[in-house]
This record gives C-alpha cells, sequence and structure tokens, in this order.
C-alpha cells in the first residue's frame, strides 16, 4: 500500500440529489477490484462515490506506482477534462479500498450537465484547484520536509476509524521513499513519547492531536 498524496471528499455533496436525479445508473465494487483503467472505455466515464473509499494510482513502464489520492463519498473521479490525451489517462488506475457504490456518468452527459448548471462547472473547477494545489505542497513536503514529518503525515492520513493503520514498517518506508532503519526509529521515538503504540503489523494511534501537531501545514488543516 503506498501512502496517498491527496485526500478528497464532499466536493460535490451539495449536488448529490442533482447527480442521482440525472444518473440512475449504479455500480457497486469489491474491495480491491479496478474501477478505472487500463480499458478505452473508461475515458468516457467518470464515477460519483456514494459509499466508500479509492485509490488512483499513476503507473509507470518500470513496474512502479505511485498513490496519486484517495477519494471518499461526494468526490468525483476522475475530475471532468475535455482535453483528452489517451496515452497519459492510460496509466491511471483507481482501485476500491473497500466494497463502495457509485453513481455511473457518461462524459458527455457530464459535460451537458455542467453546461446547464453552472454551479456544478464551478465546483470542478474548484476540486482541480484543490487537487492542483495538494500536489504542489506534497512535492515540496517530499523535497523539504523531514522524514518524521512525511510519517505523521502518513499516518494520519491512512488511520482508519478504529485508530489503527495496518502497514508494516518496510511498507511505510516503501510509500515515502526512505530506509526501514530511518522509519523504525522515528516511529521508536513516537511510541517513547506514547503517541503511537506498534503490535503485529499495526500501528494505533493513541494521541491523535500529538500526531497531528506533528503533521505538516497542509496536513493539519486539511
Amino acid at each position: 500500500m503506498l501512502q496517498p498524496s491527496v485526500e478528497m471528499g464532499g466536493e460535490f455533496l451539495e449536488f448529490e440529489e442533482l447527480l442521482e436525479e440525472r444518473f440512475p445508473t449504479r455500480r457497486i465494487c469489491s474491495a480491491q477490484e479496478i474501477v478505472y483503467g487500463h480499458r478505452e472505455r473508461d475515458l468516457h466515464v467518470h464515477y460519483y462515490i456514494k459509499r466508500g473509499n479509492i485509490d488512483s494510482y499513476i503507473l509507470h513502464e518500470n513496474g512502479g506506482a505511485v498513490n496519486l489520492s484517495r477519494r471518499g463519498r461526494g468526490a468525483i473521479f476522475p475530475l471532468y477534462f475535455s482535453w483528452n490525451n489517451t496515452s497519459v489517462e492510460m496509466t491511471v488506475e483507481s482501485v476500491a479500498v473497500e466494497e463502495c457504490s457509485f453513481l455511473v456518468m457518461p462524459k458527455r452527459e457530464l459535460h451537458n450537465l455542467m453546461l446547464e448548471v453552472p454551479e456544478l462547472a464551478i465546483a470542478m473547477i474548484d476540486a482541480h484547484a484543490k487537487f492542483s494545489t495538494f500536489l504542489d505542497y506534497s512535492l515540496a513536503s517530499q523535497l523539504f520536509d523531514p522524514l518524521s514529518v512525511r510519517i505523521c503525515n502518513s499516518l494520519h492520513l491512512l488511520l482508519k476509524d478504529n485508530g489503527q493503520v495496518q502497514m508494516t514498517h518496510e511498507k511505510l518506508a516503501q510509500s515515502l521513499n526512505a530506509s526501514r532503519a530511518n522509519v523504525t526509529r522515528v516511529l521508536n521515538d513516537l511510541k517513547k513519547l506514547g503517541v503511537i503504540d506498534i503490535k503485529r503489523g499495526s500501528i494505533f494511534l493513541l494521541k491523535p492531536d500529538e500526531l497531528l501537531d506533528r503533521c505538516s501545514y497542509i496536513v493539519r488543516g486539511h
């Protein structure tokens, strides 16, 4: 599992009733099912998330993958765009984190709806701006934030409702492009401070406010 650079959700909640009326087709996906990617037909459809979360990856020809974003209820993916570059879009893959429910929105019909409802088009522009800004900050964080801050960011973003992050030291190190030894050192420091506990491949958050205080500005304000 790779660290998501951006978390999004709720950007289109105020339009949910309208979207349900215009796009009655539903799709249910199970955990780890590929929702979007590698298929020409995927270039002509968008999804509104009714329930669950999805992770979107950029896949590189060398076999590597970068988790660009996690999107939850009230998000649309991919965000609408009229520019078409098939070679780029076919490198994107979106995977259900758990069982998810979506509204299926054909590209042309979504385009027409945005022409009818300018507020929806503005919300789409705002979502693009939010995504772009978060990616810019994520790049700056990778370049300038110390490893301890990046680890706290990851733990906060990957935290489940039960206060647990199911990830080994090795997987966390891989997601941050850091050595396992350095990641273990930071985690042990957090454990000594009573911020987290570590048991059998899982990290348990004991003091969420203290962890958040150690995160970068963009995460604290998220």
